[in-house]
């Protein structure tokens, strides 16, 4: 008798310390901050940023014309923190998020938004989803960098608003700038370069910079115009991509 008190006792506190070992491991957390080129995760970012792109860019026109929005981000670092079910990541970039429309069998720019932003996301068995994209003014966003994730980090957002305002072409490993998958390009790429490939490859369609594409959903009109705002043609539009063209006066 005595033996078999001894064994239960022994079994109940083996499970008492697996509860107790099983309660602590669920509330502790890991956080670590990853360099750009310090990150093994490419699979199910493409995911994310298609995300952003439905998230902060509306399509206005899909009722007339093919209509799809897109989004570029410049990656400065990763932040991630292990929970028992979920990765929490948080990511600050430059986002840029555009809507192209295909008219004439082209596709026109018809809105753009470049910012700073803070992207955070889950990352779970069922892939990576987004949670939030805070927008942020330069000065906000710099203050946010130092504060939470140092110097070290901030200085990558250093390097890429010097080269935009170069505006020159650098080495891939200079400039974290990509599609959310950490592969970089031969050579420095602008957000509206980097859009404008998305687009071309989506709808199979040469992208229009040269001249701009005016579209008033209130009066169903467009308008083709040229840099310095010029009109170059213009006429009314209908439900699926038919148009009317007008002479100019």
């Amino acid at each position: 008798m005595k033996t078999k008190r001894k064994t239960l006792s022994a079994l109940l506190c083996i499970l008492l310390a697996l509860i107790v070992g099983t309660a602590v491991c669920g509330v502790t957390q890991r956080s670590k901050l990853h360099p750009r080129s310090d990150i093994d995760r490419n699979a199910g970012y493409d995911r994310v940023i298609k995300q952003c792109a439905a998230s902060e860019q509306k399509t206005r026109f899909e009722e007339f014309l093919p209509d799809r929005s897109f989004a570029f981000a410049v990656l400065f670092c990763l932040k991630w923190e292990e929970t028992p079910y979920r990765e929490k990541w948080t990511v600050p970039a430059y986002l840029t998020t555009g809507e192209y429309v295909v008219f004439r069998g082209k596709a026109w720019p018809v809105s753009q938004n470049s910012g700073y932003a803070v992207i955070r996301f889950d990352y779970t068995n069922s892939g990576h989803d987004l949670q939030s994209v805070r927008r942020m003014q330069e000065t906000q966003f710099d203050k946010w960098m130092t504060q939470e994730l140092g110097d070290k980090a901030f200085e990558q957002v250093l390097i890429f608003r010097n080269k935009m305002k170069d505006g020159a072409d650098v080495p891939a490993d200079m400039l974290p700038i990509d599609y959310l998958t950490f592969r970089f390009p031969a050579t420095f790429m602008t957000p509206e370069k980097g859009l404008d490939q998305q687009a071309a490859k989506a709808f199979g369609v040469p992208v229009e910079r040269e001249k701009r594409l005016r579209i008033d959903r209130a009066r169903m009109t467009w308008e083709i115009v040229s840099k310095n705002g010029k009109t170059l043609e213009k006429g009314r539009l209908t439900a699926g991509g038919k148009w009317t063209e007008e002479a100019i006066k």
